[in-house]
This record gives structure tokens, sequence and C-alpha cells, in this order.
């Protein structure tokens, strides 16, 4: 089975920074979660490619040994690319239930309450689609499972994201304080 999105960690992981992966690659539609072990960068990029994927994910440890980045990057050309958004985490709270369902369908992603400008970075990270605003009132008719980007103002991160499914948050809800883009140096001859 090819898997769409494979979720790693980094190196030098803890327990947080492992089950952040782990809720992860529940949540997410087609995804694989992958020990690291002693693999580099680059052997992890090409084990994703090997197994068929679109995307790499991993999950960076902060300070006190908590989930800190969310770097992806786009393993489904000829060339492997970092995606350019990367998400720096102010926290996580995981959920109380240490079941969660694999998604069983394609996964959306929407903008909770008003239009946000990183839905799409979002969506482009994980391998998703980005649809568009909902509001709290509409959450019930979602169908399947959404991944929703709720804008928080008045305190120090940006927005939180969150899984909803059949009337319930699941998974874990990220804390992001940030998000730094990556731009690509330029490799050609500058004469």
């Amino acid at each position: 089975m090819a898997w769409r999105v494979v979720v790693s960690t980094c190196r030098h992981d803890t327990v947080h920074v492992r089950r952040l992966a782990r809720e992860l690659a529940m949540c997410l539609p087609g995804a694989r979660r992958v020990n690291r072990g002693g693999r580099s960068l680059g052997e992890m990029l090409a084990l994703a490619r090997y197994m068929g994927a679109r995307r790499l994910v991993v999950v960076y440890r902060g300070l006190g040994g908590n989930p800190g980045r969310i770097a992806a990057w786009d393993v489904g050309g000829e060339v492997a690319r970092r995606i350019p958004a990367t998400l720096y985490l102010r926290g996580v709270v995981f959920s109380g239930d240490k079941r969660i369902p694999r998604a069983s369908s394609d996964v959306y992603v929407y903008s909770l309450g008003e239009e946000s400008e990183y839905g799409l970075d979002i969506a482009s990270m994980f391998d998703l689609t980005y649809v568009g605003v909902v509001g709290v009132d509409e959450l019930g008719g979602l169908s399947g499972r959404a991944l929703l980007v709720e804008p928080v103002k008045g305190r120090d991160f940006l927005f939180v994201l969150k899984f909803y499914e059949n009337g319930a948050y699941i998974g874990p809800r990220m804390l992001v304080k940030s998000v730094r883009y990556y731009r690509a140096r330029d490799k050609g001859n500058n004469t």
C-alpha cells in the first residue's frame, strides 16, 4: 500500500514528541508513522519516497522536551522540496482518548469563524484540501473528519489546529505561536 503522508520525529525526540507524531498519523488520511531511529533527514526523505508518500512531516522537539515545530517536505516529485511553511508550536493539548480511529476518508481543512491566511499553508503541509470558512454553528453539518484552523486574538499564539469528527473534537489540539516561511536558496550562477 502506498502511503500519502509519512510522519516522523526529530532525532532526539521525547515522549510528547512521539505522541504528537503518533496522533497526527492517526488523524491524517493515508498517514503512517515511521520511527526515525538513527536515520538522517536525507534517508527519511528517501524512505518516504520509497513508501510512495507525497509528504514527509517531521515533528521537532522544543523547549522542555515538548513538541516545538512541525516541518514538511514534498517527496512526490522528481526532487524532494521543503514545504515553505513551518509551524512553531506554543503547546499541544492531547486528547484524553488513547484510541483515536484512523481517518477512513479525506480530511478537509476549514477556517473556523473567519478567513485565515494560514488555511492553504496547513492544507499544503499535510497534503489536504482547503475548503474555506465554516461557522461554529455549521460544524454539525460537516460530514467526515475536518482539520479546523481557529484564529485566536489577544493571546500569545496565532491559531489553534484541531480535528473535528461526528460532533466532537478528536486528537491533539496544536497551539501555533508563529508560522515561518522557508525560502529556498538560489543555487544558480550569480555572474
